[in-house]
């Protein structure tokens, strides 16, 4: 798992979440509630499908470099786009439990927690695929494993 995932609140605004998946080379973050515990993922497939369901505003669809660019309406919150967490791990799982469980969820990635419940981490796909391959993550390359 990626220790010390990056998380974010329920009430973090999704321009800043944005900016936050381009500067940390993200995909997916935990949505945490005040406590630290697991309230959601959101992940740039969520923000995909807001800015679909939103639709293009009536701004301009021309760039200052001639190119077409999409406008949408700014502004919502993560716990506008979230998907509720159905599945976290305790960091006692097993691999093979976790995989498991992650399949039968259908998920990509899960927040682990410790004993008293706050996310500590994230499972990922990319981080079983590292352990298959006996790849072990530094510090620097951690962050990349969340994609």
């Amino acid at each position: 798992m990626t220790r010390g995932a990056i998380t974010v609140r329920a009430d973090f605004g999704l321009e800043q979440l944005v900016d936050l998946f381009l500067e940390q080379g993200l995909s997916r973050v935990p949505v945490v509630d005040d406590d630290g515990r697991a309230i959601g993922i959101v992940s740039k497939t969520d923000l995909v499908l807001d800015q679909h369901e939103r639709g293009d505003t009536e701004l301009s669809q021309l760039g200052a470099d001639g190119r077409g660019r999409h406008v949408h309406e700014v502004g919502g919150l993560v716990g506008d786009v979230m998907t509720p967490v159905a599945l976290t791990l305790p960091a006692s799982t097993t691999i093979g439990e976790a995989a498991r469980r992650m399949l039968a969820d259908n998920v990509h990635a899960v927040p682990v927690t410790s004993e008293q419940g706050e996310v500590i981490g994230l499972l990922s796909a990319t981080d079983f695929m590292a352990w298959v391959a006996g790849v072990h993550f530094g510090q620097a390359e951690a962050a990349s494993s969340a994609r």
